[in-house]
C-alpha cells in the first residue's frame, strides 16, 4: 500500500473491509481517498465502535450490485488509479466469482494495482500437503464457512492476466514473514498467499 501511495495512487478502495482499519492508523493515507466496501450491517456495526473519519463507506450486496457502479455513486474515479484491496476473500468463493471480480478490476484505469490475498489449489484438492493445514481447514468446516477456491501458483499470472492484470508478484506465508519480520519470522500457514498485480488493459468504454 505505502509503494502504491509513493508511485502516486490516490484511490483506495478496500472490497469486503469488515473491521480493517488501515485508514485510521496509517498516515500515507491521510492524502487519499478511501473507499470501504462491504454489506450495510457489517459498516454500522464498524462505523458505531470508530470515531468519525473521510473514509467513504460503500453499502454493497456482493451477490446482486454492480460493484463499480455503486463505487461510481459514491465519488471513485474509474478513469483515475487505484489501488484495490481484496483480502480474505477469494478462498470463500467460486472460480467465476473471483474471475468476474477480477476481470472488473482490470477494467480499471491501466497502471491501479490489485492485492488480493489466495490459498494454494492444493490444500483443496489434496495434491499439497502444508504443516498445520489440517487444523485450519477443519476449523473454517466447522464454523460454517468452508473454504471452497484456491489458486495453483504456477498458474496464477495466466490467470490474471486473462482479466486484464499483470502478475507483479506472489508470496506464501513463510515467505513475507522472512521478508518483514526477518530473523523473528516462524513458519506456517504457507499455503495461504498474498498476490500484487497491475492493471494492463484499457479502461472500458
Amino acid at each position: 500500500m505505502r509503494d502504491a501511495i509513493a508511485s502516486g495512487i490516490d484511490q483506495v478502495v478496500i472490497l469486503g473491509a469488515g473491521f480493517d482499519c488501515r485508514a485510521q492508523r496509517m498516515p500515507e493515507l491521510r492524502g487519499a481517498t478511501v473507499f470501504e466496501v462491504d454489506r450495510a450491517e457489517t459498516q454500522e456495526s464498524k462505523r458505531a465502535r470508530l470515531p468519525a473519519s473521510a473514509v467513504r463507506y460503500v453499502e454493497v450486496d456482493f451477490l446482486g450490485d454492480q460493484v463499480g457502479a455503486v463505487l461510481e455513486a459514491a465519488g471513485w474515479a474509474p478513469r483515475r488509479r487505484s489501488l484495490l484491496l481484496w483480502q480474505g476473500v477469494t478462498n470463500y468463493l467460486t472460480a467465476t466469482a473471483v474471475a468476474t471480480t477480477l476481470a472488473w478490476i482490470g477494467t480499471t484505469a491501466p497502471g491501479g494495482r490489485a492485492v488480493f490475498t489466495h490459498i494454494h489449489a492444493g490444500l483443496l484438492d489434496g495434491t499439497a500437503a502444508f504443516p498445520g493445514a489440517s487444523v485450519v481447514m477443519d476449523n473454517v468446516r466447522r464454523l460454517g464457512e468452508p473454504w471452497t477456491f484456491g489458486l495453483d501458483p504456477d498458474a496464477l499470472a495466466g490467470f490474471v492476466a486473462r482479466c486484464g492484470l499483470r502478475l507483479r508478484e506472489d508470496l506464501g506465508a513463510d515467505q513475507y514473514r522472512r521478508r518483514y519480520l526477518g530473523d523473528r519470522a516462524t513458519p506456517g500457514y504457507a499455503f495461504y498467499r498474498i498476490a500484487v498485480a497491475e492493471v494492463v488493459a484499457p479502461v472500458s468504454a
